[in-house]
């Protein structure tokens, strides 16, 4: 009988110790915890910055071994899960581009990832929103640079969200074209509004792909200016079409839709130095293109659609179609406008052909030009009436007696001065042949096709 009182003393002993064992154990943790995140909590900035630099250099050189990364300082806050930086730069070494980021936030990171594993950068920001202020890109060697002010990016959504965006050359038009012997042609485009959608994040951070579904400039401007007093370089690589140009790029790229809201482009070519510029304009340009690829299977076709206001007087629609597997500088484009006064085109003509349209109304107009291997054949049908023109001096004067001579000449004898349907209803038609030159630039190109067919039509070449 002792011997199970006893029994049943230990047990209940030990029932009675195990709460207060765990207890304990409870209450231990609990001030580990505490004192824990207390340590964590009055760490200070210092603390931090040391491992988070370390970490974020050791990925990013993992990542990409020939370029390296450095961060000025920063700054995570624990309680908001938040990572900030005050600026970053990439460079190259013997590459005199350069990278900089003003001043960059992430929300949403990963601490695990962040603190212990530098091996796969994607874990690190997986579900992350990502604020970048102050984008900086230099490229000297070009004399181009690209800014941004301000970008959002959220890593689990797939999009990018962009402000005030602009490539534009380091210095003005001036500078730019008398560092050359030859000539040169200067592009700029700002976008004040970008949205990108469905973007494979993970395949551009491991470079072994570029997947986007949608992208969207808001007013955007094109400006591209040429100067044609000077001669071209014969040792210059020839301009590449917008599918030549995607080939280059060696990682797989696709883009399922890009679109263009409220768009201008201006094209100007420059033959003396101080003097005014021939000038190609669009306004309220509307685009669309669909299955943009670098990677097309036989038969598969990139897609342009445009619509916008040419030289302020018509509406003009175009379409272009680069088909992906053909020979280099191959494509069909086509399109069609609406009535105008002919005088709006004397911004071109004046300067580049020392031509002015005096009077004239053009009704309609289409084409419909193929360019294989560079070669551009097709049609173009345009009703007008009452063309009348006159030749400049090279100050693009009229009232010489030699320049009233020739316009009599032309307006007599060489222009057609209507193109009207004639009792069985047929037009002139205008016929396309041209041939690029080296130093031809694409919408220079289909600009000279373009007017080749309509210089059929009208008598002058």
């Amino acid at each position: 009988m002792e011997s199970v009182r006893e029994a049943t003393q230990k047990t209940s002993g030990k029932k009675r110790l195990l709460p207060r064992i765990v207890i304990y154990v409870s209450i231990a943790l609990g001030i580990v915890i505490i004192a824990g995140a207390t340590v964590l909590y009055t760490l200070p900035d210092s603390f931090y910055d040391g491992i988070l630099k370390s970490n974020i250099t050791k990925a990013f050189q993992s990542a990409y071994p020939q370029y390296s990364l450095k961060i000025a300082r920063t700054h995570y806050k624990i309680s908001a899960n938040v990572l900030e930086c005050d600026s970053l730069s990439i460079e190259k070494p013997g590459d005199p581009s350069s990278y900089n980021i003003d001043y960059i936030s992430l929300n949403g990171i990963d601490r695990v990832a962040l603190f212990f594993n530098h091996q796969n950068t994607f874990d690190v920001f997986a579900r992350s929103e990502i604020d970048i202020k102050g984008i900086t890109v230099d490229f000297p060697k070009s004399q181009y640079k690209i800014r941004c002010s301000e970008a959002r990016l959220s890593i689990a959504d797939s999009t990018i969200v962009a402000d005030t965006a602009a490539i534009q050359p380091e210095t003005n038009d001036a500078h730019f074209f008398a560092t050359s012997s030859f000539r040169k042609t200067r592009f700029l485009a700002v976008i004040p509004g970008c949205i990108i959608r469905g973007i494979d994040f993970q395949g551009m951070l491991r470079n072994s792909r570029w997947d986007i579904r949608y992208i969207e400039f808001q007013r955007a401007m094109f400006n591209v200016m040429m100067d044609k007093e000077k001669p071209a370089n014969p040792h210059a690589s020839n301009p590449l079409t917008p599918e030549e140009l995607l080939r280059s790029i060696a990682v797989p790229l696709r883009i399922d839709s890009f679109n263009i809201i409220d768009g201008k482009l201006r094209y100007f070519e420059r033959f003396k130095l101080d003097a005014q510029p021939a000038e190609l304009r669009a306004d309220s340009v509307q685009m669309t293109a669909a299955c943009i690829s670098n990677r097309g299977d036989s038969g598969e076709s990139m897609v342009f659609r445009a619509q916008g206001r040419f030289m302020d007087a018509c509406i003009m629609k175009l379409r272009f179609e680069f088909p992906l597997s053909t020979p280099a500088f191959t494509f069909q484009y086509s399109g069609s406008c609406d009535r105008m006064d002919l005088s709006h085109i004397n911004l071109w003509l004046e300067p580049a052909e020392y031509k002015r349209i005096k009077s004239g109304v053009l009704q309609s107009a289409v084409f419909h030009i193929n360019v294989i291997n560079g070669k551009a054949a097709g049609s173009v049908k345009a009703q007008y009436d009452g063309l009348a023109l006159a030749a400049l001096d090279e100050n693009l004067h009229e009232e010489g007696l030699f320049q009233r001579f020739v316009s009599f000449l032309a307006n007599m004898f060489k222009i057609r001065g209507s193109n009207e349907p004639d009792k069985n209803g047929m037009l002139k038609i205008g016929m396309v042949k041209a041939t690029k030159k080296p130093d031809d630039a694409f919408f220079k190109f289909i600009w000279i096709a373009l007017r080749g067919g309509l210089g059929d039509i009208v008598g002058f070449k």
